[in-house]
C-alpha cells in the first residue's frame, strides 16, 4: 500500500474479496470456545503481458496451512502434468494438425468443497467493523490450505468425467475424448488447461460449458507451464523455447546492460585436463 501502483492493487485485492464473498467461501460469526482460527495473509503479484494479453495486478487471499491441525485434513497429494506427457499432447497437436484452445480458470480452488471444519481469521484491511473478534468459517478450500490443490483436482476431474473424456492411464492430468469422427485431448495443470481438437466447434462447445461450470478466462494457446509455443499448424511444426524466463534471469543478476557474445566461453582459452589424484 505504500507503493506507487497503491491503487492498482487496492482494486486486485477488492476483486478477491468480491469473488471470495461470490463462491460463499465463508462466513463471519462468533468463534466457537476452544477454537485457534488460522491466519491469513494478502499475496500480491504482478502477472506480465504476453501476445496481447495485458499485464495484470492480481490479489490473493492465502490461508497460513502451516497453522492447520493434522485434523482439519486428510491426504494432500495432487498430480500435475509430467513435462513428458506434456510433450506427448504438443507432439499429438502437431501431428494430427489440432485446432487448439486454452483456458485459465479463475480462483480454482473455490470451487471445491471443504471436507473439515476450519476457521480463519478475517482478511487484513477487510474485517467487519464491530465485530473484530469473530472469524471465518470456511466452506471452500481457500488457496493456502494443505488440502486445497488436491480437492480442486478431484473437482476438475469430475468434470472432466462429466464432459465424456477418460483420463490416460500414463497420467492423471491428461484426458482424451474419442468417437469415430471425433478426437480431443486436453493437459490439464492446476488451472491452466489447454485442449486440442480437429473440431472447431466441438472446442466452442468445451469452452461454453466450461464457462457454465467455472468462472474461466480464454487465453492465446502460446505459452504452457513457462513454456512459449510456436504451433506453425499447416507445416505440422511447433517451436518451444523459453526465452522470457532466461531475460528475466538475466535482468535478475543484473547483466541485462552487458556486452552480448556470440558463444559464451572465449574461444582463445586452452582447457587442460586435471590429472591430479584427489586426496582424502
Amino acid at each position: 500500500m505504500a507503493s506507487p501502483d497503491w491503487r492498482e492493487w487496492t482494486v486486485a485485492f477488492e476483486e478477491e474479496i468480491t469473488s471470495l464473498n461470490h463462491h460463499r467461501t465463508y462466513n463471519v460469526g462468533p468463534t466457537p470456545p476452544g477454537v485457534t482460527p488460522i491466519g491469513c495473509k494478502w499475496i500480491g503479484k504482478i502477472k506480465p503481458g504476453y501476445d496481447g494479453v495485458p499485464q495484470r495486478f492480481k490479489g490473493r487471499l492465502v490461508a497460513i496451512g502451516s497453522r492447520q491441525h493434522p485434523s482439519t485434513y486428510d491426504q494432500t497429494f495432487a498430480p500435475v502434468p509430467h513435462q513428458e506427457a506434456v510433450k506427448v499432447v504438443l507432439t499429438e497437436i502437431v501431428t494430427r494438425k489440432l485446432k487448439v484452445m486454452q483456458i485459465d480458470v479463475k480462483t480454482a480452488f473455490l470451487y471445491a468443497k471443504l471436507e473439515k471444519v476450519i476457521y480463519m481469521k478475517q482478511p487484513e484491511g477487510f474485517v467487519l467493523k464491530g465485530r473484530e473478534n469473530e472469524s471465518c468459517l470456511l466452506h471452500k478450500s481457500i488457496y493456502g490450505l494443505k488440502d486445497a490443490p488436491r480437492l480442486w483436482f478431484f473437482e476438475l476431474c469430475g468434470e472432466m468425467v462429466e464432459l465424456g473424456f477418460k483420463c490416460s492411464i500414463g497420467d492423471k492430468c491428461v484426458y482424451i475424448l474419442q468417437t469415430k469422427d471425433l478426437y480431443v485431448i486436453a493437459v490439464c495443470h492446476v488451472d491452466d488447461i489447454i485442449f486440442a481438437s480437429n473440431s472447431e466447434e466441438k472446442l466452442k462447445e468445451l469452452g461454453e460449458k466450461f464457462g457454465e461450470r467455472f468462472e474461466i478466462r480464454k487465453v492465446p494457446p502460446t505459452r504452457f507451464i513457462g513454456l512459449n509455443l510456436t504451433n506453425d499448424r499447416l507445416n505440422g511444426k511447433m517451436f518451444l523455447s523459453q526465452e522470457h524466463l532466461v531475460e528475466k534471469l538475466i535482468v535478475r543478476f543484473g547483466m541485462a546492460d552487458l556486452r552480448p557474445m556470440d558463444i559464451p566461453a572465449d574461444p582463445s582459452k586452452r582447457l587442460k585436463a586435471n590429472t591430479e589424484k584427489c586426496e582424502g
